[in-house]
């Protein structure tokens, strides 16, 4: 009895400092206690609301930030406990857009969720550092952020278990689950921070393994007592029911309803790479690894080929381990958020762990960030179809020949494009292939019906000229006609992808890699001008500069001429950021 009462009091303690978060917001950004470079969950929420919403509006950028549900304090009592809130931003894309070749349909959702387990510091503060870096980019007109602007929308939670994470960041900070001490009578004798549901064992997919999960009410994995019994879940679900196309879903039934079966999905038929769109993202600290499907069992997913290849692809970028089934598995877990959002929305899913410590040391979150946000980049790009361009070859520059930069003013333009080193470790036959096709647009292939190649190179017949194995490059040639032909004079850009193939016979083992994006500048006046912008979808460029438009931004990026190239009367200038 007397353990019981003083739980009762440390739970009254508890919920007072969650009252003493919600107080005046006014005044500076302020950081997490022992870590400066973290934002606290306060000052996260309002810069979003006060900084990134209104910058985002500024670059004509399309922007939410959306209620979406409570948690389970705030279900006790509206007066107290937080929303789960969704920011969702993505570029303009035109009339014409579509995804996958259909019409008036959404854009591919990259879902990111952070701070489902309280205690993991780095995850919200990277990708809002992301944010802060991509509208420096879109101001900056890099046309890597406006590609994938046009086909992909961001959603972030940035506090799945808000109430958990205003504890850890105050008096708890050891928390790792929400705070539902009513769940199981025995949460009366954990520890002032052992009690509640761990979330990531809460989904409604394989819920209630005992491998990979527990019914102990202190254990750090105590599942809760039905699938989604937690309000933090039901309202992530409920989102992720309602950004995933609905006929790529295999149950979209509401959960409060009818909670998805525990079923065996092992012999599930793969989702169609050509058509299935959007990733999942749930980003925790610590352990520098990628985890993927499946989770509650050592055993493949449907597309494990694709996934395995995606993870590794990011294993190259950041060096973190990708850990899926087989001899590396991570370890069951049951009701888990990447199996539910693979199996129920298609999704191409993972768990990206990070860092070495819950408490993530600065330093060391500081020297990650830049691998990190090309990470972040990369699955922007593929979000379209994650499953198939994830296996096509990935272009790694885009730049103009040594000779081109000399050249006579009535020659045409020869780009140089590298083509990423394959991973041997890719059980993929398509990633160690070799480049047969190169083709470019004027206009989005992922996101235009009417996007139709102004070139096309075969590199199997043109190879011996071209394609050079050891440096993995390989050099087309631009016709000036051909630019002022599709587009006219003008601020163009310039998409180009690569097919590759292990030169099987069949059609499945030929793949096209991510979209590269190249701005390109047709100038119709007799006397070059030094540097030009490039235009896309989402606006023109605004005057103000992104420390006006931001906050708290770090230096903007700039960019540099690579080469103007005198095309008689025009003038093309090609950059490379």
């Amino acid at each position: 009895q007397s353990q019981r009462q003083s739980q009762r009091q440390s739970q009254r303690q508890s919920q007072r400092h969650l009252q003493d978060a919600q107080g005046d917001s006014d005044g500076e950004y302020t950081s997490i206690v022992t870590r400066d470079c973290y934002f606290d969950f306060q000052s996260t929420l309002r810069w979003i609301q006060d900084d990134f919403v209104p910058a985002a509006i500024e670059l004509s950028l399309q922007v939410q930030f959306d209620d979406i549900g409570d948690s389970w304090w705030k279900t006790k009592n509206q007066e107290q406990g937080y929303d789960i809130q969704v920011l969702t931003v993505t570029g303009k894309a035109a009339p014409s857009a579509t995804i996958n070749g259909t019409n008036n349909v959404q854009k591919a959702p990259l879902f990111l969720t952070t701070s489902v387990h309280a205690r993991e510091y780095a995850p919200p503060e990277l990708v809002r550092r992301w944010l802060q870096h991509l509208l420096e980019r879109v101001q900056n007109r890099d046309p890597l952020y406006l590609s994938f602007l046009q086909h992909t929308q961001i959603h972030w939670i940035p506090y799945v278990n808000p109430d958990g994470r205003v504890l850890a960041e105050t008096t708890q900070p050891w928390r790792r689950k929400n705070i539902n001490y009513d769940w199981n009578m025995a949460s009366a004798m954990c520890s002032n921070d052992a009690y509640g549901v761990d979330l990531n064992r809460n989904f409604p997919f394989q819920w209630g393994l005992d491998d990979g999960s527990s019914s102990s009410a202190c254990s750090p994995f105590s599942r809760g007592d039905t699938p989604a019994s937690e309000p933090e879940i039901q309202a992530v679900v409920n989102y992720a029911q309602s950004i995933f196309p609905q006929q790529q879903q295999q149950q979209g039934q509401p959960i409060q309803t009818t909670p998805l079966p525990t079923q065996d999905h092992r012999q599930a038929p793969k989702y169609d790479e050509t058509t299935t769109v959007g990733v999942y993202v749930d980003l925790h600290s610590y352990g520098n690894i990628y985890i993927f499907p499946w989770g509650y069992v050592n055993e493949r997913a449907p597309n494990h080929i694709a996934l395995y290849t995606a993870l590794h692809k990011l294993e190259d970028i950041t060096s973190y381990r990708a850990t899926g089934p087989g001899p590396e598995h991570y370890g069951e877990a049951s009701g888990a958020s990447d199996d539910f959002m693979y199996a129920t929305q298609g999704a191409m899913s993972c768990t990206w762990e990070f860092g070495s410590s819950f408490h993530e040391q600065c330093q060391a979150f500081e020297d990650a960030i830049d691998k990190n946000f090309r990470a972040l980049e990369y699955l922007a790009n593929i979000a379209p179809q994650p499953y198939s361009l994830c296996q096509g070859p990935d272009i790694q520059s885009v730049r103009l020949s040594e000779e081109d930069q000399e050249a006579a003013a009535n020659m045409d333009v020869t780009l140089t494009i590298q083509i990423q080193e394959p991973t041997e470790t890719i059980p993929s036959s398509s990633s160690l292939q070799d480049v047969v096709e190169i083709r470019a647009f004027m206009e989005h292939p992922l996101v235009h019906t009417n996007a139709l190649p102004v070139w096309s190179w075969d590199v199997v017949t043109t190879h011996v000229n071209n394609w050079n194995k050891d440096d993995r490059t390989f050099e087309i040639t631009l016709s000036r006609n051909d630019v002022l032909f599709a587009r006219g004079a003008g601020n163009h850009t310039l998409y180009i992808q690569a097919k590759g193939s292990t030169g099987s016979n069949s059609e499945e083992s030929y793949y096209w890699g991510p979209v590269a994006a190249v701005p390109l500048s047709v100038n119709g006046n007799n006397i070059p001008s030094s540097s030009a912008a490039a235009t896309s979808s989402l606006s023109t460029p605004t005057t103000k500069t992104a420390q006006q438009l931001f906050q708290s931004n770090a230096a903007s990026a700039t960019f540099h001429t690579m080469a103007i190239l005198l095309l008689g009367s025009f003038v093309l200038t090609v950059w490379n950021w």
